[in-house]
């Protein structure tokens, strides 16, 4: 390693060599010149090593900042969490075990008092509100009195359809028609009237069902599919929920409250 004196050694000597050059003519000054700077910067390079306490390669240098007194040793408790956190990362838990863990929407506004259920909560609690004939989506609106017959104008959602003695309408066979009513039979045989201007309701019957747990109403039938539940049955009194293999009564909470 390089000691102070000698870089002076060398410095006297770059002066020398630099003041035994001649001095006659642009070109030899302009060289004299470079020549200082030269020894210049190759000194103050070798001087920054030493101060900045260069101490070899990156190996030796990782062994004497590893040993040095000012590292501390880690803490027991710290290793073994850091040892745990090593073991994650390589035999992460499956997705599902992430995801369940999700109480909510990420997504949605967050508004106090929305999500105090519990986590483990059933994803649907279901209550009948009310049970009535199923509302048809067409009324009897006018009829043509001709010599021999009355033609009926039924409109059904937005289209108009004209209909007579022995006509179909959709799953509707049209029996008789007059001024007043038009008669008619459904799928399976039932009779079936519509009055003129009045609304038509089916034989068949529908339910409203509200959830304690998400605040929605469902207005349903038989059949109908509500995410998991279906719709096995519905009678005045009840309705018969099916989910995961088991049958749910829902009695019809309009009439308790009736009788109550």
């Amino acid at each position: 390693m390089q000691t102070p004196a000698q870089f002076e050694k060398i410095l006297e000597f770059a002066k020398k060599l630099l003041n035994r050059l001649p001095k006659t003519n642009i070109e030899k000054i302009v060289f004299k010149i470079l020549a200082f700077a030269w020894a210049s910067t190759l000194i103050i390079c070798i001087s920054l090593l030493i101060i900045g306490r260069f101490q070899g390669d990156v190996d030796t240098r990782i062994i004497i900042t590893a040993s040095s007194p000012t590292l501390k040793k880690m803490d027991n408790n710290k290793l073994q969490h850091y040892k745990s956190l090593d073991a994650l990362l390589k035999y992460p838990e499956p997705i599902s075990n992430y995801t369940q863990r999700i109480t909510r929407d990420p997504f949605m506004r967050y508004e106090e008092g929305m999500f105090l259920e519990p986590i483990d909560s059933a994803e649907h609690d279901f209550v009948v509100t009310s049970i009535d004939r199923m509302l048809l989506p067409f009324v009897y609106k006018g009829f043509i009195e001709l010599p021999d017959r009355v033609v009926g104008q039924i409109n059904w959602n937005e289209d108009t359809i004209f209909v007579k003695d022995g006509s179909s309408l959709h799953d509707y066979t049209v029996l008789h028609v007059s001024k007043d009513v038009v008669t008619a039979k459904d799928a399976s045989g039932m009779p079936i009237q519509f009055h003129l201007n009045e609304p038509v309701f089916s034989n068949e019957l529908q339910a409203v069902l509200y959830d304690t747990i998400t605040h929605e109403t469902f207005t349903v039938h038989k059949d109908m599919q509500v995410d998991n539940y279906k719709v096995i049955d519905i009678k005045r009194e009840y309705v018969i929920l099916h989910a995961e293999g088991i049958e749910t009564k829902l009695d019809n909470r309009s009439l308790i409250d009736q009788h109550e």
